[in-house]
């Protein structure tokens, strides 16, 4: 996989998501990203690089954000970044008793506390949504940091999408849930911005592009054409 040319690509995330902000934030200039590949692409791996802080790429993203926020009136530039990761890879259970909002939610707080995720974590989550979540992110980290909640990016990396083929009514409610909060933070003027991974782009378009008419950004995992992007 190629560092510099995936995060290049989430650069051109950022930008897409204030400029839909600036649009009125319509749904229909707000991408969700996406890395698409057969296993043992990288998929993950782009995505660990990220809740992990390698290579210091969070820098990097706070100076993307800084720059997209420049040309708008009373935001403050980003001090901060939060990774939150869940993935849905052959390692991991799903019970059919979890929401699709809830299976998302409950791994993402798990791993934001670094604490090994269980089907009770997941059914204490059932009315925890992901704007509250957030909200606890920003409360706690500024606090922490001494900053403003705004001041703080949060990244929602949600790995293998695809593995919930079996699923359908919950991986869309997933999704759907994932793209409708990001909508909502960026019309509240707090930056973040969500990642997804999947094994190929029909099942995801299906229920993003088709579903909800939003837009899917491809993020590559190796440097390519813009022909073959498209």
């Amino acid at each position: 996989v190629n560092q510099d040319t995936f995060l290049s690509a989430v650069d051109d995330a950022i930008h897409r998501s204030i400029v839909g902000v600036s649009r009125g934030n319509d749904k229909k200039v707000s991408p969700l990203p996406v890395a698409v590949g057969v296993s043992g692409q990288g998929k993950t791996e782009v995505l660990m690089w990220l809740y992990n802080n390698e290579g210091n790429c969070h820098d990097r993203i706070l100076r993307t954000f800084a720059t997209a926020l420049k040309n708008q009136p009373g935001r403050k530039p980003p001090k901060h970044v939060v990774a939150l990761f869940a993935t849905f890879n052959q390692r991991t259970t799903y019970d059919l008793m979890e929401s699709g909002r809830s299976a998302l939610v409950s791994r993402l707080l798990c791993s934001w506390h670094r604490k090994k995720w269980t089907l009770e974590v997941s059914r204490r989550c059932a009315d925890l949504t992901l704007g509250i979540l957030d909200a606890a992110v920003r409360r706690q980290t500024s606090i922490d940091k001494a900053c403003d909640p705004e001041e703080v990016v949060t990244l929602f990396l949600v790995d293998e999408v695809r593995k919930l083929d079996s699923e359908p009514k919950q991986r869309r409610a997933m999704l759907d849930h994932l793209c409708s909060s990001m909508q909502a933070l960026q019309a509240a003027q707090l930056p973040s911005l969500s990642i997804a991974t999947c094994l190929d782009v029909a099942s995801i378009f299906a229920d993003v592009t088709l579903g909800s008419q939003r837009p899917l950004l491809c993020l590559p995992l190796l440097p390519c054409s813009s022909q073959d992007l498209d």
